[in-house]
Formats: C-alpha cells, structure tokens, sequence
C-alpha cells in the first residue's frame, strides 16, 4: 500500500504481512520486510515481533507513522510504457525464531497512483464518462484480450513477438484469457 505525494516527490509505504501458525501453541516470532530499489540502492529494512495465537493467522502492518523509514523521498515512478519507465522496487518478508528463518516471500511493486473520474456529463452520458489517470496525468485505455498459446506450448519468441504487435497497435491494457 502506498501514499505518493501529488507532485511524486515521495511516498509512504504501508506493508502488510499474514504471519500463520498451524501450531497447536502460541508462537513468536520476529517479522522483516526489507524494500529494495529498483537500482539496487540502498534496502530498506524494518522489523516487528509477533505473537501469534494456536492455529490462527495474525497481520502485522509496518506502517509510516511507526517506521519512518518508510517514506521514501525521491521515488522511482511506475508509468504505462507509453509514458515512462516501468521501476520496480522488490519487497522481500520473513518471519523467524530465534534466528531461524521459517518462511519468506517476495514480490516485486511500482510505485505509482492510479486515478479515476466521471467527465462530460451530457445527452447520452448523463452521469458522464470514466477518465483514468496515472500519476496525475490522464490515460486512455485502449486494451484488448490476449490468449496464449492453446496447447501451452511457450515459445518466448513468440510471446515477445506477441508483445510486440500489441505495443506497434498502440495497446496499454491486455486481459489474460484463458488460463
């Protein structure tokens, strides 16, 4: 979860995280998310202990007002291709007992806003129609459905060639069919 701020200078980032224990017992352990940039910058780690009850499953939140370290001031921005770079930061999690690490996860994220409205209110469209945006900037959607290869024989020249002939249409949404 993120707050970017209108002019992208920064953003404060929320992490959550489902800690489950299927123990029979209460178990604590210490949960790490670790953020890093898309450069490879400096990570950004943060650490909480969590108690979590017999067969049950708690969320921890890291959030801003508790670790300020997760405010970011100079973000890399996530645009569409059309419009810019696609950065991506690498959330890493974890949860440990006395320094044994019993599960992680990662995941990779963009920083960015995604917005809409209703415009133009008229004759035909009483209530208006939606207008996306995307980091304060108006975006058009123009998207279409892709299926892969029915067979599921993947071939990643094909796949790329695919890509491409979508991007050369002018497409920046594409809905997964199939499986």
């Amino acid at each position: 979860n993120q707050n970017t701020a209108a002019d992208l200078s920064g953003s404060a980032l929320t992490v959550k995280a489902a800690v489950v224990n299927v123990t029979g017992s209460s178990q604590t352990g210490a949960v790490t998310a670790t953020i890093t940039p898309p450069t490879g910058g400096s990570p950004i780690s943060v650490t909480q202990n969590v108690t979590v009850a017999a067969n049950a499953t708690a969320t921890v939140t890291f959030a801003p007002a508790s670790y300020p370290a997760l405010t970011l001031s100079a973000p890399q921005i996530w645009w569409p291709y059309q419009m810019g770079a696609q950065p991506l930061y690498t959330l890493n999690t974890s949860v440990s007992q006395n320094s044994t690490t019993l599960n992680s996860s990662s995941e990779t994220f963009g920083i960015r806003t995604i917005s809409s409205t209703l415009v133009g209110a008229g004759g035909n469209t009483p209530s208006g129609v939606r207008q996306f945006g995307v980091n304060g900037h108006a975006l058009v959607i123009r998207g279409g459905g892709w299926d892969p290869d029915l067979f599921l024989r993947y071939d990643p020249a094909d796949t790329a060639q695919q890509i491409a002939l979508m991007k050369a249409m002018g497409l920046n949404t594409v809905r997964l069919e199939g499986h």
